[in-house]
């Protein structure tokens, strides 16, 4: 083969693979370098657009809390006028007392008008005695104390005081609790641990989920705001 021949085709050969290599690496190099912004700006819009969303549920729970709290701290203030002790919290979860009152109809329970009033009066009297914090106390137990059986008393329950067994002692509980807590500043230094055994429950955990059931917002929320209002008033 001729030498000029040999020179042209390594010059041909080498020559485009230079340059089109430094063309090909610059390319990738810039792609990469644009496909890293991208992904940072996506992450960042990301990040944004979840902290807005956290920030509005965020300003959501606030405002019922304050709107269950105000309402809640209105009764107390009413309760104290009237002299009354029953506080009834009637922004609860209304649909589960709903379905209670459902299944009571489903489930027909016949009680004269005589035995029906002598439960009421026994019930009030419960309700006064404090006999609710027991830990220990159970729709039969109770039946048993009050001369019924559990199927006349669980009607009694539904029927006048809009709730089953369990969401009926649970109300009282709370009720005694956060009158505690509203008139009685050292039981807002207690730790939430005191505060549930306090009005009848075994467990922490339960008593707060009894609590916001009750309320709409934590016992841990309730001492707080009573506290700050402390400091605002002055």
């Amino acid at each position: 083969m001729d030498l000029k021949k040999v020179l042209f085709l390594i010059y041909f050969l080498t020559t485009p693979f230079s340059l089109g290599g430094q063309t090909v690496i610059s390319e990738f190099g810039e792609a990469d370098e644009n496909s890293e912004k991208t992904m940072m700006i996506a992450f960042v819009a990301i990040v944004i657009f979840l902290a807005l969303i956290l920030l509005i549920l965020i300003i959501k729970r606030n405002k019922k809390n304050t709107a269950n709290y105000n309402k809640l701290i209105e009764r107390l203030k009413t309760n104290e006028a009237n002299s009354d002790s029953d506080i009834k919290m009637d922004f609860a979860d209304d649909e589960d007392h709903a379905e209670s009152k459902s299944q009571d109809q489903s489930k027909i329970v016949n009680i004269s008008t005589d035995t029906e009033k002598k439960l009421l009066k026994k019930l009030a009297v419960f309700e006064e005695s404090e006999r609710f914090l027991r830990k220990d106390i159970s729709l039969t137990s109770m039946s048993h104390s009050k001369g019924t059986n559990p199927k006349y008393l669980s009607k009694i329950i539904r029927t006048h005081k809009n709730n089953n067994f369990s969401g009926y002692i649970n109300s009282l509980r709370i009720n005694y609790i956060v009158q505690k807590l509203y008139n009685d500043p050292k039981y807002r230094e207690y730790k939430i641990s005191y505060l549930a055994d306090e009005c009848g429950y075994t467990s922490s955990q339960v008593f707060v989920i009894a609590f916001k059931k009750e309320t709409g917002f934590t016992p841990s929320y309730f001492i707080e705001q009573i506290k700050l209002e402390q400091i605002v008033y002055k």
